[in-house]
């Protein structure tokens, strides 16, 4: 599956700690309780400086919850194109997922949560990134159902019941828990490929 997202314009080094100061505030305090002033004290540079790299708090929240959407998928959309053992294929993915979610859990908590800010244009050019992914997983299960090797009524509805099931992961996993974050996802791409999915394995008969 060829991606058609249209990269993010180069910013410079300022720029980018500006976005990333302000997903943090965005992640603590939510979009709505964070202005403009509190993040150019968070990087240490006075307000009026701020206009210089963003016209405004929208602008910030749309760079980096398409940066973080776009380098994502981006890093995942050709898996779809692989014509590998499916169910190896979707459980490498699903661990790639899950641990991604967790090393970047501010920006995709953050941006998850804060979508609804979006402008009614940004919002929808941020949901047409997200669905390429998500049609991509169905499509991909859909070819697995043709091949037998996945047993799902409807692929669709077992694409969204497996971004359901993964997405909220890092909202709620702790370090100090009785699993790594590598092991959970694994445990997780066990129960979603061969349990929900009921793939079958190399050497297994129909």
């Amino acid at each position: 599956m060829t991606s058609t997202m249209s990269p993010l314009p180069q910013r410079g080094p300022r720029a980018m700690e500006i976005e990333m100061a302000a997903t943090r505030l965005f992640y603590e305090q939510g979009y709505g309780q964070v202005g403009m002033r509190a993040i150019a004290e968070a990087v240490g540079i006075k307000t009026s400086s701020l206009y210089n790299h963003f016209v405004s708090k929208e602008e910030i929240l749309y760079t980096f919850v398409k940066r973080i959407n776009t380098d994502f998928i981006g890093r995942h959309i050709d898996v779809f194109d692989d014509e590998g053992d499916k169910p190896t294929i979707l459980h490498r993915l699903i661990v790639e997922h899950i641990v991604y979610f967790w090393e970047h859990k501010y920006e995709m908590q953050a941006g998850m949560r804060e979508m609804r800010n979006l402008s009614p244009e940004h919002l929808v050019e941020i949901t047409a990134i997200r669905r390429t992914y998500q049609d991509g997983i169905g499509a991909f299960i859909a070819a697995g159902n043709k091949q037998g090797v996945f047993r799902c009524a409807t692929p669709r509805l077992a694409a969204l019941a497996l971004l359901d099931m993964i997405n909220g992961i890092d909202t709620w996993f702790r370090e100090d828990g009785p699993l790594t974050i590598e092991e959970l996802a694994e445990q997780y791409a066990e129960l979603i490929t061969f349990g929900l999915l009921g793939a079958t394995r190399n050497g297994d008969k129909q």
